[in-house]
């Protein structure tokens, strides 16, 4: 069934297909465990994956793609800087026990009353409280299928799609690189126009990091 909201977004949504998608995605996380797991321990959350590759199927629902340990999600995170983002979604995963806490300080993004997943009588942690602290880490957005849009959120989404279309390189995988799909040259002559080789280079040149994996054409933020 669908829920309806109070922003003007979404005029409606099916909680049910995100929450299944999500939890889909959690179960992939977690899959070094049984599925018959209900209970965690403090050493079985440190065995949890410290990162996550993300990408979109058919319906544009998130799925997971690659999971990490903390060094694999480190080396994962070199490719993408160094390639330029290309095919690359990274998400840093937090399964320490402050994850399982409400944190106060964040006001705007997904922050679920954590006091509802008490501890276990063993100071174990349940599978509901792990799949809060996931979404935590990877907060759930519904795809296109999932929602049905508002007038307003349909004019920005024509917006979007145009502004795709003028810059294609904003949706191209190091697939279509590799298999010869997109023309690397040129690729990195739009790169070239539009400030970003500049920033990569002087990144590299000065061994600095960028302080955001965001990086906008209004500039470039770098770590001193």
């Amino acid at each position: 069934m669908a829920d309806e909201t109070s922003g003007n977004y979404y005029n409606s949504f099916d909680m049910a297909s995100i929450v299944k998608s999500y939890y889909n995605s959690f179960n992939q996380v977690i899959s070094a465990f049984p599925n018959d797991k209900t209970s965690f321990s403090e050493a079985d959350l440190e065995q949890l994956p410290k990162g996550l590759n993300y990408g979109r199927n058919e319906n544009k629902e998130k799925i997971v793609k690659n999971i990490f340990d903390a060094e694999q999600f480190h080396e994962a995170q070199a490719i993408k800087y160094s390639t330029m983002n290309l095919g690359m979604n990274l998400m840093k995963l937090d399964f320490s026990p402050q994850s399982m806490e409400q944190d106060p300080s964040i006001e705007d993004d997904f922050n679920p009353d954590m006091s509802v997943y008490p501890q276990n009588e063993d100071g174990n942690y349940s599978k509901e409280a792990l799949f809060m602290s996931f979404l935590k880490s990877y907060p759930p957005f519904p795809s296109p299928n999932q929602v049905v849009f508002s007038p307003e959120a349909k004019v920005l989404e024509a917006k979007f799609e145009q502004e795709m279309k003028a810059n294609p390189s904003f949706d191209i995988s190091l697939d279509d690189i590799m298999t010869g799909k997109v023309d690397f040259a040129s690729l990195l002559k739009g790169y070239a126009q539009d400030g970003w080789l500049d920033a990569d280079i002087y990144a590299m040149d000065k061994g600095v990091a960028w302080q955001n994996a965001s990086i906008g054409y209004g500039g470039a933020w770098f770590d001193r």
